[in-house]
């Protein structure tokens, strides 16, 4: 549900200010309006002082050791900014460092051509001869062409033959000489090979010493951590601060929050005492209220997947609780599997007992739901590891009696319906959502198309199939003709639902007009719901691929215990019964999730007549990070 708001204004006498915004972030309930972009010289250093942080801690966390210890734990958080700019400059020293190395190793490669000269024997003995040299290579075919047009007074060493070139050398004494030689010249190395190669070894040692100072400051993350929120608590008062707005010649200072309605008379109560001035009102239409989600337990694991598509506005109600079972039976039936949904149990349960990442505990408690979820799919699909439930002779007769969807097409059939139980929930859902927020005109016309929908699969599915018509132990088509005069029931409901769409669209404009953009209004319900609730499928068609993909490894590796060579056999058919499962289980888990999130948040939402946009709420507190 969206947590009631209640509107306050706050008059702040100029004196008192600090004390007053230090105290309010301290109780941490009253989410104040700022501006987008407000800005100052505190708030633009913070910024960067944060953004220095991060880009510290991800250098120290690159090459994370377990065994270096250098720097000690326990830091004054006015030290911090020292650490900070130590890495900052062990960082930059590395990339010199590697910098250098690269070239030096360019240098070898270079030279490892040549073999190892020493470049100042090479000058002395220029001086001597009065001979010089130059290096060249060329390609192999084109080699000897060269040797033989080269003038006679200069002397051609061929060194060496590599991948179709050649490379040698040139002695000459007069410059002029070198214009016939008609090769691609290479730079002569200032340093020996053997100097070269020692300078790369001091290079490395001197990277790898750099290296483990910079890991031995993941000692301090905890610290750096607890810097952070400092400076995000800094950030958000510097913001409230530029925020303020003058009042009264300067003398008091004006800004507008928002409380929600259960914890207003703690507020009042604080307020009471403070040198403050203030009003609580109800808002307004046109505000925009910050919306907080509050759900139970359960519901409560789902609500990152609401904010990952957006927050509900406070015209609507939260959806979290009306899709969080529905995204979980629909996780399960895309995994569709028992046996992986034991994997994934039993991986949760030691995560969480073992766990010491409490940032992840919610999410592992979410995984906890699913893969019961996943778990009782399987059952209900026949579904282990890839075998059939009721083919497997060691299990129970009492456990393959849960298998009641045992072949495609009625698992394909209670996809489908599964598809219209949550479109009609959504339309129902839309319907109580604008009679509660915009009366009861606002909440006919989803209320038609809910009963066009169920009065179509009444006389669809009651009156329009031929024979029996039943989803594995559910005999639909017995219950809808068992309702008296069920016929009658359903043409009215059509009837009705027509009308409802036809007249209260729109109902802004002139009544006479709607029927006319009702009939737009029809042709989409008409067009897009039976694709709606086709794509539920998908439920389906993943489960069945998981299934096939994980019955076809359990095949291959079967074949590989029954034909190859006794010793092996074994050893292959478990190497494929893990490294298949796994891989299957892998995607299909991707697949569980992402799938479900495209049912919730495109066909059901639809459904829902879902809004969105809200703006989260984001008190003025302490450690909100």
């Amino acid at each position: 549900m969206i947590e009631k708001m209640k509107k306050l204004y706050l008059l702040i006498y100029h004196q008192s200010k600090d004390e007053f915004l230090e105290r309010l972030q301290k109780i941490g309930v009253v989410h104040l309006d700022t501006g987008d972009n407000i800005q100052s010289d505190a708030i633009q250093d913070i910024k960067n002082r944060l953004s220095k942080l991060d880009k510290c801690k991800k250098i120290v966390l690159s090459n994370k050791t377990k065994n270096s210890k250098v720097v000690q734990k326990s830091r004054d958080g006015g030290d911090i900014e020292q650490y900070l700019s130590e890495i900052e400059n062990i960082e930059n020293r590395l990339g010199a460092e590697k910098s250098r190395l690269d070239n030096i190793r360019k240098e070898i490669e270079l030279l490892t051509k040549w073999g190892d000269f020493d470049p100042d024997t090479i000058r002395a003995i220029e001086e001597r001869s009065g001979y010089k040299l130059k290096l060249f290579y060329a390609r192999d075919k084109d080699y000897d062409d060269i040797v033989s047009g080269i003038s006679n007074d200069v002397f051609v060493e061929k060194i060496i033959e590599e991948k179709s070139k050649v490379f040698f050398a040139v002695f000459y004494k007069n410059p002029a000489s070198l214009e016939s030689v008609r090769a691609s010249e290479e730079k002569i190395p200032l340093k020996s090979l053997k100097r070269l190669k020692k300078e790369a070894a001091r290079i490395e040692e001197s990277i790898g010493v750099l290296e483990k100072s910079k890991s031995s400051y993941a000692e301090l993350m905890d610290e750096f951590d607890k810097y952070r929120v400092d400076l995000e608590d800094s950030l958000q008062y510097n913001v409230v601060d530029s925020s303020l707005s003058p009042e009264v010649e300067g003398k008091a200072l004006f800004i507008r929050g928002w409380v929600p309605k259960r914890v207003l008379k703690f507020v009042e109560e604080f307020l009471e005492k403070e040198d403050v001035a203030y009003i609580v009102d109800d808002p307004a239409e046109g505000d925009e209220i910050p919306i907080k989600l509050r759900n139970n337990a359960f519901n409560r694991l789902f609500e990152p997947i609401t904010k990952m598509h957006s927050m509900p506005n406070y015209g609507e109600m939260d959806p979290t609780p009306f899709f969080a079972p529905f995204f979980a039976a629909f996780f399960g039936l895309c995994l569709g599997d028992a046996g992986y949904g034991l994997v994934l149990f039993i991986t949760v349960i030691v995560a969480i007992l073992f766990g010491k990442n409490k940032k992840i505990r919610p999410i592992l408690y979410l995984g906890f739901f699913l893969s019961l979820s996943t778990i009782i799919a399987g059952a209900v699909l026949d579904s282990f590891f890839g075998f059939k439930i009721t083919e497997m002779t060691l299990l129970p007769k009492a456990l393959k009696k849960t298998a009641i969807f045992t072949d495609m097409n009625t698992q394909m059939s209670f996809a489908i319906m599964l598809g219209v139980i949550q479109i009609l929930f959504g339309y129902f859902l839309q319907t109580i959502s604008k009679i509660k927020f915009g009366g009861i005109k606002a909440g006919l016309q989803p209320l038609g198309v809910f009963l066009l929908i169920t009065g179509t699969v009444i006389l669809g599915v009651g009156y329009g199939l031929k024979g029996d018509f039943s989803i594995g132990p559910m005999p639909v088509k017995k219950i809808i003709t068992s309702i008296p005069h069920g016929f009658n029931v359903g043409a009215t409901l059509i009837i009705a639902g027509v009308a409802l769409i036809l007249l209260f669209n729109n109902i802004d404009k002139k009544i006479f007009v709607r029927p006319f953009l009702g009939l737009w209004e029809m042709y989409g319900i008409v067009t897009g719901i039976p694709g709606d609730v086709l794509s539920y499928i998908r439920l389906f068609a993943l489960g069945l691929a998981g299934g096939l993909l994980g019955g076809a490894f359990n095949m291959i590796a079967f074949m590989v215990r029954d034909s190859a060579p006794i010793g092996i056999n074994y050893i292959g058919m478990i190497a494929i019964l893990l490294a298949g499962h796994i891989i299957n289980i892998s995607l299909s888990a991707l697949s569980a999730f992402v799938h479900p999130l495209r049912l919730i948040l495109l066909e059901f939402y639809k459904a829902y007549g879902f809004v969105g946009g809200g703006k989260a709420y984001d008190p003025f507190r302490k450690g909100a990070a």
